[in-house]
């Protein structure tokens, strides 16, 4: 196998995974994950960076590694095509659904792919505050903990099959790199 990956960024909403995913993109280890979904494209999302926005129908006949339905409203999904690029480039996926990044790893590690887990545990009340300073509504936060606690607690032991590394300090997505570029890639060659 190569020396690359598939890194499953998993957390719950501001707890840094995507801050820390473009902090690793940035500085060339690799690259996004980039998903399909079938939802509407939101102002600062741009097409082919943050998804591939598409009907249903095109959605339906692209040939899918792993997806998932949130609400029977909108559908998301990684194709095969996409995940193969982890045999050339790291890749990264910043998701919130354990069972959608399970799926995701498993689908992988089917093709052939390394893959790894990196999971942010903060604190709510932390969280909290960095939904605050990015602007989100009080009514907005609470509705995506009620989500949270309607989905019940991530359970990291759930990808005991795979190499996982937790980070649970508060600390800033700078400092954040530095410990990923220390305890995950110090040992790897990164390819450019």
């Amino acid at each position: 196998m190569s020396s690359t990956k598939l890194f499953i960024i998993l957390g719950r909403s501001a707890s840094g995974k995507t801050s820390v995913a473009n902090s690793l993109v940035l500085e060339n280890i690799g690259e996004f994950l980039t998903s399909y979904t079938t939802r509407e494209m939101r102002d600062n999302e741009e097409e082919g960076k943050d998804y591939y926005f598409v009907s249903k129908e095109k959605f339906d006949n692209i040939e899918m590694a792993a997806s998932f339905e949130v609400s029977s409203q909108w559908k998301y999904g990684n194709s095969i095509n996409e995940m193969l690029k982890a045999k050339k480039i790291n890749l990264f996926f910043p998701v919130i659904s354990m069972s959608y990044g399970l799926k995701t790893a498993r689908a992988a590690k089917d093709l052939g792919i390394d893959v790894e887990f990196l999971f942010f545990d903060l604190p709510r009340e932390e969280r909290h505050l960095r939904l605050k300073a990015r602007g989100d509504s009080e009514e907005s936060i609470i509705n995506r903990f009620k989500i949270e606690d309607n989905e019940g607690e991530i359970d990291i032991s759930e990808a005991n099959e795979f190499k996982t590394h937790v980070f649970s300090e508060n600390l800033s997505p700078e400092n954040y790199l530095l410990k990923i570029k220390k305890e995950v890639f110090e040992w790897m060659s990164v390819p450019k």
